[in-house]
This record gives structure tokens, C-alpha cells and sequence, in this order.
């Protein structure tokens, strides 16, 4: 949820009170960004700080590094927000990883002797009078290098060697690079990251780097994964280096893997489709996903999945109306920690005013159906459902009785209508109860006791025939 959350956040899609709604579901959210993608979407400082404030305040409760909190900061300081709460925190937090390693602590430590940081070789001796341009000679000077240093470390040795070019010399170098054929794709990365760009404005530079990256990219192309969450070589770096395009570069990854004889397992094939996606446009990828489905046809079942095709799995029209759906499904989890965290969004959503999503979660009240959003092959708990709305509804009314008011009819007729579940109606009730202390007038209940009275009736014929009462 937080990728699909901080997607639609980013594309702008998403009302960022939505999104920050969200957090009340407990997942691996990326505080700094996720808190950045919202404050970004909100124009006065006023909301800003609002929106803030309550991030902090539900951050808090999950203990976040120091590391977080430092991040967070930084946000906050860039949308120009002086919060005294994330000093606080960030102070707290030192002072409890001081305690946790007290520098003055009698105990030995762990570590009685650290490993003395290896000193840095020294580059003049390393390189000397070489012709660094000159394969032969770069290939000396690197095993002076490693008779230098333990670390063998070829592309730290790389980058040192591009700052010792001379003028003119640029483009022999870069085609000296491709005889280092045990570079791996990270090594690549940072030392074509370390080419300073006046390079480029030279003419005998670009193909020198378009024959080195061409070449990078054909030998390591079941290694290349476009789009991915940190790519080992960045597309967007060979492309500019370059001067091949994105989809130029797949191509290229594609027609070496076409001319290999490695056997592709399951991960290469995915990282295949990786680069067909960069390649291929709308509508070949549309046809491509259509012709890999059919084929899975005679593989499936009529019962896997969620069955056959039938109108309740279509998404609703609206985007508020999908996260609605999202959350009911939650809220009729069989897990209560997921339902009181859905019920802590729904809060959320009324204390922001979210009238769109809340008209259609309240819908759901009249028809408690599954939706998209649940298992079709199991039970769907809709009373869990209906119950924990009401439980959040009713502690919303006590905050934002405007905006839980604009559903009186509904909660009237469950609270005062035919509905058989005494706790449903309980819920309902103090909804409307905590709607009427706050706006005067606005639910009309004659006689004044009237739900209170079917309340402890409903009660007490329950409490007649059970000794206990379960929650569905």
C-alpha cells in the first residue's frame, strides 16, 4: 500500500488529505518522502503545518530512528515549518542512544581494537610517468595498484585515473576502459558517474563512451533491470553518456540476450519483459499482456483467483470511492488490530473532511457486499464491517459532528429501524447523539428516549437468551 499510496501521491492523482489519512494503516511507510509528497501537494502554509502536525503526532507512536527523524526535518525545513515537536524527538533520541552507549561506560567494550582504516595509496608512485591512455600502460599502473593496496578495488582505481588525464587524451582513456572486463555493473556505474562532463563537449568522447557503454551493456545483459527500485547501471546515465536512448539500450541488452546460449531461468525472464517493457509501446504491450494471459487459459480453473468475471470485481468509478472500498475491506478483517487501524482511518478521513470517500464507505451501511478489494473465496465479514464503521463514525461525531451529521438517515434507520443487531445500533445511536449535543436541532428524535429505550430493550433481550454476546 505505502508504493501504491506514494504513486498515486506523486502523479498527483490522489488528494494528499487521502494520503495522509492512509497513514493510519500500519505498513513500511517511508516517513521523510511520504510526509514530502504531501506537503509538496498542498499550497497554503496553514495546511501545511496542519498536515504536519499530524504526521508527527502518528509517526511518534511507531519509535523511528534518529536517522528518521532527521529526514523528517529536513522536509519540514524545506516547506518552511519550524517544529519544536521534531526538535524534541530528534534530542530524545540522541540522548537515548547516549545512554544505550555511554562513552565513559566501565564495561569493556565489544570492540576492544578497531582495524586501523587502511591508508590511501599513494596515486603519484601508483601512476608515475604512465601513458594512462594507453591500455598497456593502464593495466600496469593497476597492479601497481593492488601491490599498494588490499582492497583491489578497480573502479575507485578507474576514477582516481580519469583525474590524472591529460588534455586530449580523454577519448583514449575511455577506450582503454574496455579492456577491464572485470568490472561488474556497480563498478561501472561510479566510474562513468565520475566523468566530468566537459568531456562530453568533445567530439572524439561520445563515440569512444557510445562504443564502451554499448559494449557494457551487451556483455552484462541479464543484469540490466530498467525501472527498478535502485538499478545497478542507471539507464538514464548510459543514456546520456551515450547518447542512446532508453529504449535504444534495451534493444541492445535484447539482441545479446537473443544471441546467447544461457538457459533462462524464471528471474531472467522476468528481467526480460523488464526490458521489452522499455521498448514497446501502449498498445504492443497491451497485445503482448493479452497473448501471455491466453496462454495461462487452459492452466486455470473456474475457481481460482476470485472465480469468473462478474460486475462486483469491476473498481468503482471514482478514486475516493476505490479507497473507501480499500478500507471496508479492512474493516471487515478477521484480524481486530487491521480493523482498529481501519477504524483510525476512517477518523481520519472525517477529521479532513473527506465527504467523497466517507458518502461512499457510509453507502456501504445499505448493501455490506465484499467489493474488489476482498478474497472472493473467503468469508466476507460484513458485520465486522458495519460495526466498526459505526465505532468510527461515532468517535468521529464527537470531533466533526458536521460532517458524521450529513448521514443521519442512515444512522437513524439503523439505530431506530429494523436492524437486529443490538450493537449496530448502539453505534448508530451514539452517532446520532453525539450529532445532536453538538448541533441542536439537527436530528429530531421524538420521544427524546427513543433509541436509548430500544437500546436497553434490545439489550435485554439479548442478555435473556445469551450469556455472552459474540461480534460477528
Amino acid at each position: 500500500m505505502p508504493v501504491t499510496v506514494k504513486h498515486l501521491l506523486r502523479s498527483g492523482s490522489l488528494n494528499p488529505w487521502i494520503g495522509l489519512s492512509m497513514i493510519g494503516f500500519r505498513a513500511d511507510w517511508d516517513y521523510a518522502p511520504h510526509l514530502s509528497l504531501i506537503l509538496d501537494s498542498l499550497e497554503r502554509p496553514s495546511d501545511k503545518a496542519k498536515a504536519a502536525e499530524f504526521y508527527l503526532d502518528k509517526v511518534r507512536l511507531e519509535s523511528p530512528t534518529l536517522e528518521a527523524w532527521l529526514a523528517i526535518r529536513k522536509v519540514t525545513v524545506a516547506n518552511g515549518l519550524a517544529l519544536n515537536d521534531v526538535e524534541a524527538e530528534i534530542a530524545r533520541e540522541t540522548q537515548r542512544q547516549s545512554a544505550a552507549n555511554p562513552k565513559g561506560a566501565r564495561e569493556e567494550p565489544a570492540v576492544t581494537h578497531a582495524a586501523k582504516p587502511e591508508a590511501s595509496p599513494d596515486w603519484s608512485r601508483v601512476f608515475g610517468l604512465r601513458k594512462l591512455h594507453d591500455h598497456v600502460d593502464l593495466r600496469a599502473a593497476y597492479a601497481n595498484y593492488r601491490a599498494q593496496s588490499e582492497r583491489n578495488n578497480a573502479s575507485e582505481f578507474l576514477t582516481r585515473a580519469l583525474d590524472h588525464v591529460q588534455p586530449g587524451e580523454e577519448a583514449a582513456i575511455v577506450a582503454a576502459l574496455e579492456s577491464f572486463t572485470e568490472l561488474d555493473l556497480w563498478d561501472y556505474r561510479r566510474v562513468l558517474s565520475a566523468i566530468p562532463e566537459e568531456w562530453l563537449t568533445r567530439i572524439s568522447v561520445r563515440p569512444a563512451l557510445r562504443s564502451l557503454i554499448g559494449g557494457v551493456v551487451a556483455t552484462h545483459c541479464l543484469d540490466m533491470a530498467p525501472g527498478t527500485f535502485y538499478e545497478r547501471l542507471p539507464l538514464d546515465l548510459a543514456s546520456h553518456l551515450s547518447g542512446y536512448s532508453r529504449p535504444e539500450l534495451c534493444a541492445l541488452a535484447l539482441d545479446a540476450i537473443g544471441k546467447s546460449h544461457v538457459v533462462l531461468d524464471t528471474q531472467n525472464l522476468f528481467r526480460v519483459v523488464n526490458l521489452l517493457s522499455e521498448t514497446m509501446t501502449l498498445s504492443e504491450s497491451q497485445t503482448a499482456l493479452a497473448y501471455g494471459l491466453e496462454l495461462l487459459d487452459s492452466a486455470m480453473r473456474p475457481t481460482d483467483g476470485d472465480g469468473p468475471w462478474k460486475p462486483a470485481l469491476s473498481p468503482d468509478a471514482t478514486l475516493e470511492a476505490n479507497v473507501a472500498g480499500y478500507v471496508w475491506a479492512a474493516l471487515a478483517s478477521p484480524e481486530a488490530s487491521i480493523r482498529w487501524e481501519a477504524a483510525h482511518v476512517v477518523r481520519n478521513l472525517s477529521g479532513f473532511g473527506q465527504i467523497q470517500t466517507l458518502d461512499a464507505l457510509v453507502g456501504r451501511l445499505g448493501n455490506p457486499v465484499s467489493g474488489p478489494f476482498a478474497d472472493q473465496s473467503l468469508f466476507f465479514y460484513s458485520l465486522h464491517a458495519q460495526q466498526w464503521l459505526l465505532i468510527a463514525l461515532a468517535r468521529a461525531a464527537q470531533e466533526v459532528p458536521e460532517v458524521v451529521g450529513r448521514h443521519v438517515p442512515v444512522l437513524r434507520e439503523i439505530a431506530l429501524g429494523r436492524e437486529m443487531h443490538v450493537l449496530l445500533r448502539r453505534f448508530a445511536a451514539d452517532c446520532l447523539i453525539n450529532v445532536a449535543r453538538a448541533a441542536s436541532g439537527v436530528i429530531d428524535l421524538h420521544p427524546p428516549s427513543r433509541t436509548s429505550v430500544m437500546e436497553r430493550k434490545s439489550i435485554n433481550q439479548e442478555n435473556d437468551g445469551h450469556e455472552e454476546e459474540q461480534i460477528h
